[in-house]
């Protein structure tokens, strides 16, 4: 494409950054964020959370929230990727006001909390959030049932 002089589109950049992701080669995918900045490419949503994801799953947050604030469109897959970057890092003080703030939670949004909370030993938390979700009427899977399960194990 830098040979025809052919600017990529956020599509492509998604496919791109993607296959990077899936062959686990971080360097390309760098490369293709630089790429991203170089040429102006557009962060829609979908690129937006495709660059969240992959810093997230990277521990990269710094980086991750600096997406988050430059799309102008959000949707709760970008605050969601947020929230797990901030509970993978430890940041939970941070998970939770991002949470907090959510126009609307889903299951996911409650799993990444809760399941943060257990990682962190902060079991009490975890389960009185298990109660505020089923207060919220939100089904809860089973990744959200084994988290507070391993929770309340560790209550005794």
């Amino acid at each position: 494409m830098t040979a025809a002089n052919i600017k990529a589109d956020p599509v492509t950049m998604v496919k791109v950054i993607l296959a990077c992701s899936h062959l686990c080669d971080s360097q390309v995918a760098d490369s293709m964020v630089e790429y991203i900045k170089e040429n102006n490419v557009e962060i829609d949503v979908y690129l937006g959370n495709t660059l969240i994801d992959i810093y997230r799953r990277r521990s990269f947050v710094e980086l991750a929230q600096c997406v988050v604030d430059r799309i102008r469109e959000r949707n709760i897959v970008s605050w969601n990727a947020l929230i797990m970057g901030y509970v993978k890092v430890g940041n939970l003080t941070a998970a939770r006001k991002l949470f907090d703030n959510l126009p609307k939670r889903d299951v996911i949004s409650w799993t990444a909390m809760i399941t943060g909370y257990s990682q962190a030993s902060q079991f009490a938390d975890a389960v009185k959030l298990f109660q505020e979700i089923m207060a919220a009427k939100v089904k809860p899977d089973k990744f959200t049932v084994a988290s507070v399960l391993s929770a309340c194990a560790r209550l005794g």
